[in-house]
């Protein structure tokens, strides 16, 4: 049975219809919570979280499983915010994976920079390369609609910070949003990772993540804890492999250096199949012991 399509109170594009996995929730948890304590709330439940881009839902139900109810992600216009023509939300932090066409991600960022507020924002490693980034964390925007006319010549630069994903985030498209598919696809068609901004508190959770990340390296080095996302303080502790295409400080690898990479790569594919095929293993087949296709890899 085909879903109902969602009917979205303000303009779309079908192409910018992704839902963020769960498994990038996951990567700015730890940050949260740590938020969460750091505003003085007795538990992260009580921490309210803004998603101004409304897809199908899904965001609430995955910040939810995660310790984090409170959380603002209806089907209407954000840009009615953004052009002073309604308050938004009473909330903590902003969270929230955008649109990528058009200047969304751009608008979203003047958004961001004029609230004075904490945000996490999950957009295509390349947003870092456009002429607009620093001219936005650097406050030289004139546009004085935004946010109900805040001055975003106000303030002192910006230096967010980036949590980088292990392994690569495949996105979402839900059921009805777009013609031509009726049931959930998965894409993964940009690198990504979170840009964030704590203001004040950046330093101290960065210190904070440091501390962790060296209490837990031995656990996390032997498999016994999953590995953590990449904390990077600034653009220039990306890791190569997460840099854009046209970042000038991305130099090409020596060939030994890609031999390597390839390796590597070679070893973690050989891991995730080996996994895959353990866990179909205790799965049993569903014909029994008549079953004659040869290297099945369920039980029998």
């Amino acid at each position: 049975m085909t879903a109902a399509p969602v009917v979205h109170q303000f303009e779309v594009d079908p192409e910018d219809h992704c839902e963020t996995p769960g498994a990038a929730y996951d990567d700015v948890a730890p940050a949260l919570v740590w938020l969460a304590s750091s505003l003085g709330k007795a538990s992260p439940r009580q921490l309210k979280i803004y998603d101004p881009y409304y897809c199908a839902g899904a965001v609430v139900r995955h910040l939810t499983a995660r310790g984090f109810p409170d959380v603002y992600n209806v089907n209407e216009d954000f840009y009615e915010v953004v052009d002073g023509k309604r308050p938004p939300p009473s909330y903590d932090v902003l969270v929230t994976n955008p649109p990528y066409s058009g200047d969304h991600v751009e608008k979203l960022l003047k958004f961001c920079v004029a609230s004075g507020k904490p945000w996490f924002v999950l957009v295509p490693n390349f947003v870092y390369t456009n002429p607009y980034y620093p001219r936005v964390l650097a406050n030289k925007e004139t546009d004085s609609t935004l946010d109900g006319g805040v001055n975003l010549n106000s303030a002192a630069p910006l230096k967010p910070f980036y949590v980088v994903p292990q392994v690569r985030y495949e996105y979402v498209v839900p059921r009805g949003v777009r013609a031509g598919h009726a049931g959930e696809v998965k894409t993964a068609p940009f690198l990504s990772f979170w840009f964030c901004d704590l203001q004040s508190r950046t330093g101290a959770f960065i210190r904070h993540w440091r501390s962790e990340e060296a209490a837990t390296a031995a656990s996390t080095l032997s498999g016994a804890a999953p590995p953590r996302p990449l904390v990077a303080g600034h653009l220039s502790q990306l890791p190569h492999h997460m840099r854009a295409k046209y970042d000038p400080g991305r130099r090409r690898l020596r060939p030994k250096q890609r031999e390597a990479n390839a390796r590597r790569k070679r070893a973690r594919d050989a891991e995730e199949d080996a996994a895959f095929r353990s866990a179909r293993a205790l799965e049993p087949c569903r014909f029994g012991a008549s079953c004659t296709r040869p290297g099945c890899w369920f039980s029998h």
